[in-house]
Parts: structure tokens; C-alpha cells; sequence
């Protein structure tokens, strides 16, 4: 023997049983993070000029974004499975949104709220769309 060590065996197998979740939750984990962190920061005196309702498609695009990467997590491209990430998706949107009655110049909007349930929902529908036609086979 050469001394080097075989990863094929038992302890090279737990070891990548335990890398990939981790790695396939890192991106959702680190994004779920920064739409929080973005949610919650004060906004005193802060005017933001722009154009109508580009707000609300920040909201939309956060959330998609967030909703693909735990749909891509789960890797389960059925109908449920996006459901559940997009009811999950959608409350965490709904809790950030009363978490900012307690920031200073932020407050909780409802239209935000929709704006971020319908980011997820599209992508629960994209995923699965996505997924099934690559696997060739219809929605379930």
C-alpha cells in the first residue's frame, strides 16, 4: 500500500453525506439571511426616489430568488413540496413585514407582503416547471 487513503469507504461516505445538504443549503441559508438583514434596517430620513412600484418588485425579486434556492434545496419538484417552500417563504416575507413595526422609519406595508409571497409562488411554479420538463415528465 501506498499509504493514501481510500474516500470510498465508510467514513469518506458519512462525510459527503453530511458536505452536501450542508452545501445545498448554505446559498438559501445565506440569502434568507441578507433579506432579513435588508428588511430590518432603519431607514430614518432616508428618501428613496424612483420609479412606482420598483419597491414592490425588489420584494418580488428577493423572495423568488429566495424561494428557487430552498426549492433547489428540497429537490423535490412536486406541486406540494413548492407549495410548502412557498407558504414558508411567504411567512417569513409576512413576519419580516411586522418585525418592522419595531425599526425606526420602517413599517409594515401589505402590499410588500403579497409582493413577496408572489416572488416565492412564481418561483415554486418555475422550479417545478423547470424540473419536470427536464425530467420529462408533467406537474404532479
Amino acid at each position: 500500500m501506498s499509504g493514501t487513503v481510500c474516500r470510498d469507504g465508510p467514513e469518506g461516505a458519512s462525510h459527503k453525506r453530511f458536505l452536501t445538504p450542508f452545501l445545498r443549503w448554505a446559498a438559501p441559508a445565506a440569502w434568507a439571511a441578507l433579506v432579513c438583514a435588508f428588511s430590518l434596517v432603519p431607514l430614518s430620513g432616508v428618501d428613496v426616489p424612483g420609479v412606482l412600484g420598483a419597491d414592490k418588485l425588489v420584494h418580488l425579486t428577493l423572495y423568488f430568488v429566495l424561494a428557487l434556492f430552498v426549492n433547489y434545496a428540497v429537490r423535490r419538484p412536486r406541486l406540494v413540496y413548492a407549495l410548502s417552500v412557498t407558504a414558508g417563504c411567504g411567512t417569513l416575507g409576512g413576519v419580516m413585514e411586522l418585525l418592522q413595526l419595531y425599526v425606526p422609519g420602517r413599517g409594515p406595508d401589505l402590499w410588500d407582503a403579497l409582493a413577496n409571497l408572489t416572488g416565492a409562488a412564481v418561483a415554486g411554479a418555475v422550479y417545478v416547471r423547470w424540473k419536470s420538463r427536464k425530467a420529462g415528465r408533467e406537474v404532479e
